[in-house]
Protein backbone atom coordinates (compact mmCIF):
# COMPACT_ATOMS: atom_id res chain seq x y z
CA UNK A 1 0.00 0.00 0.00
CA UNK A 2 1.26 3.03 -0.92
CA UNK A 3 2.11 5.61 1.56
CA UNK A 4 3.00 9.71 2.16
CA UNK A 5 6.48 10.39 1.77
CA UNK A 6 7.40 10.89 5.29
CA UNK A 7 9.60 13.79 6.15
CA UNK A 8 13.43 13.24 4.35
CA UNK A 9 11.57 11.10 1.40
CA UNK A 10 11.56 12.34 -1.85
CA UNK A 11 7.57 12.40 -4.28
CA UNK A 12 9.82 12.43 -7.08
CA UNK A 13 10.16 9.65 -9.92
CA UNK A 14 13.06 8.38 -9.88
CA UNK A 15 14.94 7.73 -13.36
CA UNK A 16 13.66 4.81 -14.59
CA UNK A 17 10.17 6.49 -14.61
CA UNK A 18 11.90 9.78 -16.14
CA UNK A 19 13.90 7.16 -19.05
CA UNK A 20 10.35 5.23 -19.07
CA UNK A 21 8.73 8.86 -20.31
CA UNK A 22 11.32 9.71 -22.43
CA UNK A 23 11.73 6.06 -24.57
CA UNK A 24 7.48 6.37 -25.15
CA UNK A 25 7.88 10.11 -26.14
CA UNK A 26 10.79 9.60 -28.75
CA UNK A 27 8.96 5.93 -30.23
CA UNK A 28 5.76 7.81 -30.69
CA UNK A 29 7.84 11.04 -32.05
CA UNK A 30 10.33 8.92 -34.51
CA UNK A 31 9.05 5.77 -35.05
CA UNK A 32 5.41 5.79 -34.91
CA UNK A 33 4.07 9.10 -35.64
CA UNK A 34 5.98 9.86 -38.84
CA UNK A 35 4.49 5.83 -40.15
CA UNK A 36 0.74 7.15 -38.93
CA UNK A 37 1.24 10.33 -40.69
CA UNK A 38 2.93 8.27 -44.17
CA UNK A 39 -0.19 6.03 -44.10
CA UNK A 40 -2.52 8.96 -43.81
CA UNK A 41 -0.87 10.87 -46.92
CA UNK A 42 -1.14 7.35 -48.69
CA UNK A 43 -4.40 6.77 -47.63
CA UNK A 44 -5.30 10.19 -48.79
CA UNK A 45 -6.41 11.44 -45.48
CA UNK A 46 -4.04 14.00 -45.56
CA UNK A 47 -2.66 16.09 -48.42
CA UNK A 48 0.74 15.38 -49.69
CA UNK A 49 0.83 12.14 -51.60
CA UNK A 50 1.24 11.97 -55.59
CA UNK A 51 -0.25 9.53 -57.65
CA UNK A 52 0.62 8.03 -61.08
CA UNK A 53 -0.62 5.58 -63.15
CA UNK A 54 1.70 2.68 -63.80
CA UNK A 55 1.69 -0.46 -65.85
CA UNK A 56 3.00 -3.57 -64.02
CA UNK A 57 5.83 -5.01 -65.67
CA UNK A 58 6.42 -8.37 -63.81
CA UNK A 59 5.16 -9.96 -60.30
CA UNK A 60 6.50 -12.64 -58.31
CA UNK A 61 6.94 -14.10 -55.42
CA UNK A 62 10.29 -14.57 -53.14
CA UNK A 63 10.99 -16.72 -50.14
CA UNK A 64 13.31 -15.79 -47.42
CA UNK A 65 14.54 -16.72 -44.41
CA UNK A 66 14.94 -14.13 -41.72
CA UNK A 67 16.95 -14.67 -39.07
CA UNK A 68 16.32 -10.88 -37.26
CA UNK A 69 12.79 -9.63 -35.44
CA UNK A 70 10.65 -12.15 -33.65
CA UNK A 71 13.04 -15.00 -34.34
CA UNK A 72 14.24 -16.94 -37.47
CA UNK A 73 12.08 -18.65 -39.94
CA UNK A 74 11.11 -18.11 -43.78
CA UNK A 75 8.53 -15.71 -45.03
CA UNK A 76 6.67 -15.29 -48.39
CA UNK A 77 6.79 -11.53 -49.79
CA UNK A 78 4.56 -10.89 -53.22
CA UNK A 79 6.00 -8.46 -55.21
CA UNK A 80 4.78 -6.03 -58.38
CA UNK A 81 7.03 -4.44 -60.30
CA UNK A 82 6.00 -1.51 -63.00
CA UNK A 83 9.90 -0.90 -63.84
CA UNK A 84 10.08 0.06 -67.62
CA UNK A 85 13.53 -0.82 -68.48
CA UNK A 86 13.04 -4.08 -67.15
CA UNK A 87 15.65 -4.08 -63.75
CA UNK A 88 12.16 -5.54 -61.75
CA UNK A 89 14.36 -5.07 -58.47
CA UNK A 90 15.28 -0.90 -59.20
CA UNK A 91 14.60 0.83 -55.74
CA UNK A 92 11.25 3.42 -56.64
CA UNK A 93 10.00 1.11 -58.92
CA UNK A 94 8.29 -2.16 -57.04
CA UNK A 95 6.35 -2.67 -53.96
CA UNK A 96 5.52 -5.85 -52.00
CA UNK A 97 1.67 -6.55 -51.07
CA UNK A 98 -0.27 -8.80 -49.21
CA UNK A 99 -1.04 -12.08 -50.83
CA UNK A 100 -4.88 -11.38 -51.69
CA UNK A 101 -3.76 -8.01 -52.96
CA UNK A 102 -1.04 -9.72 -55.02
CA UNK A 103 -3.23 -12.42 -56.65
CA UNK A 104 -5.45 -9.86 -58.31
CA UNK A 105 -2.63 -7.96 -60.23
CA UNK A 106 -0.95 -9.18 -62.99
CA UNK A 107 1.55 -8.12 -65.68
CA UNK A 108 -0.25 -5.52 -68.14
CA UNK A 109 -2.35 -4.54 -65.52
CA UNK A 110 -2.98 -0.14 -64.77
CA UNK A 111 -2.12 0.37 -61.21
CA UNK A 112 -1.98 3.50 -58.82
CA UNK A 113 1.50 4.15 -57.62
CA UNK A 114 1.67 6.70 -54.73
CA UNK A 115 4.44 8.64 -53.69
CA UNK A 116 4.75 10.21 -50.23
CA UNK A 117 7.18 13.39 -50.40
CA UNK A 118 10.11 12.83 -48.98
CA UNK A 119 10.17 8.85 -48.89
CA UNK A 120 11.48 7.00 -52.05
CA UNK A 121 9.37 4.42 -50.96
CA UNK A 122 6.21 3.97 -53.45
CA UNK A 123 3.46 2.37 -52.48
CA UNK A 124 0.02 0.71 -53.70
CA UNK A 125 -3.19 1.25 -51.56
CA UNK A 126 -3.35 -1.58 -49.39
CA UNK A 127 0.20 -2.86 -49.78
CA UNK A 128 1.97 -4.82 -46.91
CA UNK A 129 2.74 -1.60 -45.14
CA UNK A 130 -1.02 0.12 -45.70
CA UNK A 131 -2.89 -2.75 -44.39
CA UNK A 132 -5.83 -1.91 -41.68
CA UNK A 133 -4.05 -4.32 -39.60
CA UNK A 134 -0.81 -2.12 -40.06
CA UNK A 135 -3.16 0.78 -39.14
CA UNK A 136 -4.57 -1.05 -35.97
CA UNK A 137 -1.41 -1.55 -34.44
CA UNK A 138 0.30 1.49 -35.26
CA UNK A 139 -2.57 3.52 -33.75
CA UNK A 140 -2.48 1.17 -30.61
CA UNK A 141 1.17 1.50 -30.30
CA UNK A 142 0.89 5.62 -30.76
CA UNK A 143 -1.69 5.40 -27.95
CA UNK A 144 0.19 3.30 -25.64
CA UNK A 145 3.32 5.65 -26.26
CA UNK A 146 1.50 8.92 -25.45
CA UNK A 147 -0.81 7.43 -22.72
CA UNK A 148 2.77 6.28 -20.92
CA UNK A 149 4.40 9.31 -21.53
CA UNK A 150 1.36 11.57 -20.20
CA UNK A 151 1.05 9.29 -17.31
CA UNK A 152 4.67 10.07 -16.30
CA UNK A 153 4.07 13.76 -17.32
CA UNK A 154 1.58 14.04 -14.73
CA UNK A 155 3.47 12.23 -11.92
CA UNK A 156 6.34 14.46 -12.88
CA UNK A 157 4.23 17.79 -12.17
CA UNK A 158 2.88 16.42 -9.42
CA UNK A 159 5.97 15.66 -7.38
CA UNK A 160 7.22 18.81 -8.40
CA UNK A 161 4.09 20.69 -6.98
CA UNK A 162 4.03 18.63 -3.57
CA UNK A 163 8.55 19.15 -3.19
CA UNK A 164 7.01 23.06 -4.04
CA UNK A 165 7.55 25.00 -0.61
Amino acid sequence: MKTAAGPGESHRPGPKMILLMLMAALIAALITGPALYRTCRVRGWLPGATVTTETITKTWIEASTRVRGWGSGTSTVYWVSWAKDGDATAPGSRTNLDHDAWAKLHAGDSVAVIRVGGDERPCLRHDASDTNGELAINLSLFAAELAIALYVAVRLLRARRRAAP
